[in-house]
């Protein structure tokens, strides 16, 4: 009597093989998918959070020095009585040396996931997925001066995220 298996018990493990690793590839499709979304909403918190805490420093005391890095990854001080004309490009900078990166394109040549734009979006569509637009159409001299930003993390309306953020200093 031999032992083995026969053709017939060979093919179904194929089969069963075949479908387990489509099903597992699809899966793994939409486990990417998602994981992107929510390293572009979690950069989109961390961006807000540091903005927030930074302006309330300068707001509760303007002779403090704030701590920032460049976009080559050196620490540098920035006075608070200049911070409102410089904030934009301070932030962005910031987020860029501290390796920010677009969970959308990680092996991209500038994969930045900030970047500093001259103007707001009227169409989210313009915004590339992944990436935070920092811009300001307000002069930093006015009381209601705002840093205005925008992401998408998927394609569509649904998937827009956008704020404006008051930077109040005394």
């Amino acid at each position: 009597m031999k032992k083995g298996f026969t053709l017939v018990e060979l093919l179904v493990v194929v089969a069963i093989l075949g479908i387990l690793a489509a099903v597992g590839i699809v899966s793994f499709g939409g486990f990417m998918g998602s994981a992107k979304e929510n390293a572009t909403k979690a950069n989109w918190k961390n961006v807000i959070q540091f903005m927030n805490a930074t302006s309330l420093q300068c707001s509760i005391d303007s002779s403090i020095k704030l701590n920032f890095i460049d976009d080559e990854g050196e620490n540098i001080e920035h006075d608070c009585s200049q911070f409102k004309v410089k904030a934009v490009n301070l932030f962005a900078n910031h987020f860029r040396g501290t390796g920010f990166r677009n969970p959308y394109k990680p092996s991209d040549n500038s994969p930045t996931a900030v970047i500093v734009t001259s103007t707001t979006y009227d169409f989210p569509e313009q915004v590339e997925l992944g990436k935070i637009h920092l811009g300001s159409n307000d002069d930093p001299s006015e009381d209601n001066y705002r840093i205005e930003m925008i992401t998408r993390f998927k394609e569509g309306d649904s998937g827009t995220l956008r704020i404006k953020l008051p930077i109040e200093l005394d």
